[in-house]
């Protein structure tokens, strides 16, 4: 199914042996892109209930010293952080604590990412919530 899904968006996942993990990549970055978009909320009604933005970076910047991607720079946080900035919104990175949180969990032969997927499982979860609420 994963597949089919990805040649039809695609979007077919290249594979990168990480400890004992056969990890999935999706999406892969451009190395040194500085053409960023992205939603920027400016709707007033909301802008006034946000007091923090915390930009999440994608799994190939949490990994990319496992998987020989440690040349990829991207410009995503200063974008976002400029845009709301502008907007009188402070923007938090949660790359170096979401690193820190794979390091120590490879530790353990644990991922913080699916190992298929793009998205956070229960320990990158956990390590993006725990900092947040310890720094709130």
């Amino acid at each position: 199914m994963k597949k089919i899904l990805g040649k039809w968006t695609n979007t077919c996942p290249e594979y990168h042996k990480i400890k004992d993990h056969n990890v999935g990549f999706h999406y892969k970055p451009k190395k040194n892109y500085t053409n960023v978009s992205t939603h920027i909320i400016t709707d007033e009604k909301i802008l006034s209930k946000l007091k923090k933005v915390y930009f999440i970076p994608i799994k190939y910047t949490v990994y990319k010293r496992y998987i020989g991607q440690e040349k990829i720079h991207k410009n995503d946080y200063n974008y976002l952080k400029q845009k709301y900035n502008e907007l009188g919104i402070e923007v938090e990175d949660l790359t170096d604590i979401l690193v820190s949180s794979a390091e120590n969990d490879l530790k353990n032969n644990t991922l913080i990412y699916w190992q298929d997927d793009t998205h956070w499982n229960k320990n990158g979860i956990y390590a993006a919530m725990k900092y947040i609420f310890e720094n709130l």
